[in-house]
């Protein structure tokens, strides 16, 4: 972490002065979505702009991942509509907004550290391919946040799913009696709190295989653009976002189609880390042995999903989480331009 923060101290730091130097010769960047970088940006205001989108976005898009938690504690095929119709009878609004505090929480902290660490690596990595940035950059973003917000996840599992499925006999609890009890679980506080670690870690590629993606669907949906957004540009204003340069309708259906490809990929592995994280530290979840929930190792829930449940269980959610991947991947692509337009020092 240390070594992370003085990485990105110096980077800031020659980014402000390679601006300056912009500034001083009185020369002005052209920039555009497919050649903005770090070094252009206003990093406070970006920062402030992705603490922003990001609580807007959880907000919004918080019922369907408690409806995606809860499916995938369940044993047996339960239709979305059940999932939120139960939810909404059992507490109304809400209960499908258990855990949204921690989940913003989470969210904001982590995007920050994702993204910054995301654009400061993939600037300076020295590969001429802006796939392999994107790719290298996107899982250095991912394994920076991850160290510090699978707490924060852990929590909201737990909130989500209590009283649902194999989490039946956990408890819905505030945050810090969420915490104190996994503090005081067989596995203790460290190992509570990081419960699906590993799995996360098996992940991070996918995180890559999203931004490499969304690079070449970006860069292919604007060159096929072509005539007739450039003939909207010309009769728009030179910092008009629907142009041939900066358009969020391009840029959010980039981000829908990599969000698409991405959410098949991880889905198993979003069900055996969730499996993993409703469990932690109880020793009797319905249909669960106490040595299972002890040991919580990867191979063992996987060999448990597979014997109860089939290959099938590791599909559970797929649609949900697509549904959630497709939307949050058209706002998440198109704010995150839009913070990085906004807070463009050359504009």
């Amino acid at each position: 972490v240390t070594v992370s923060v003085l990485y990105w101290r110096s980077a800031m730091s020659e980014a402000a002065l390679s601006m300056d130097e912009v500034a001083a010769d009185g020369e002005r960047a052209e920039t555009t979505a497919l050649t903005r970088n770090i070094e252009h940006l206003d990093q406070l205001r970006w920062m402030q702009a992705i603490a922003l989108s990001a609580m807007v976005r959880t907000t919004l898009q918080h019922p369907l991942n408690v409806a995606a938690a809860r499916k995938r504690v369940h044993r047996d095929y339960v239709p979305l509509r059940t999932v939120l119709a139960e939810g909404y009878s059992a507490g109304g609004t809400r209960a499908l907004y258990r855990g949204l505090g921690v989940c913003i929480a989470g969210n904001v902290i982590g995007e920050c550290l994702y993204l910054g660490a995301l654009e400061h690596t993939r600037h300076r990595l020295p590969f001429e391919s802006t796939v392999v940035r994107d790719a290298l950059g996107g899982a250095a973003g991912d394994a920076a946040s991850l160290v510090v917000c699978t707490p924060f996840a852990v929590v909201c599992n737990r909130q989500m799913t209590a009283g649902y499925g194999m989490a039946s006999k956990n408890v819905y609890e505030s945050v810090p009696r969420t915490v104190a009890r996994l503090a005081r679980s067989e596995q203790g506080a460290l190992r509570s709190l990081y419960a699906g670690f590993a799995a996360s870690l098996y992940v991070l590629p996918a995180s890559g295989v999203w931004w490499g993606s969304y690079g070449v669907f970006k860069e292919g949906l604007y060159a096929a653009a072509g005539g007739p957004l450039l003939a909207i540009a010309e009769s728009s204003s030179k910092q008009s976002l629907l142009s041939a340069t900066d358009n969020p309708a391009i840029n959010g259906c980039a981000g829908v189609l990599a969000a698409l490809a991405t959410a098949t990929v991880t889905n198993p592995f979003n069900v055996v880390r969730t499996r993993m994280q409703v469990g932690t530290g109880d020793a009797a979840v319905a249909g669960e042995s106490s040595a299972l929930l002890r040991r919580s190792k990867i191979a063992r829930v996987c060999a448990d999903l597979v014997r109860n449940e089939g290959y099938g269980a590791f599909l559970k959610g797929l649609r949900v989480n697509a549904a959630v991947a497709a939307f949050d991947g058209l706002l998440f692509s198109s704010v995150y331009e839009l913070t990085k337009w906004v807070s463009d020092r050359t504009l």
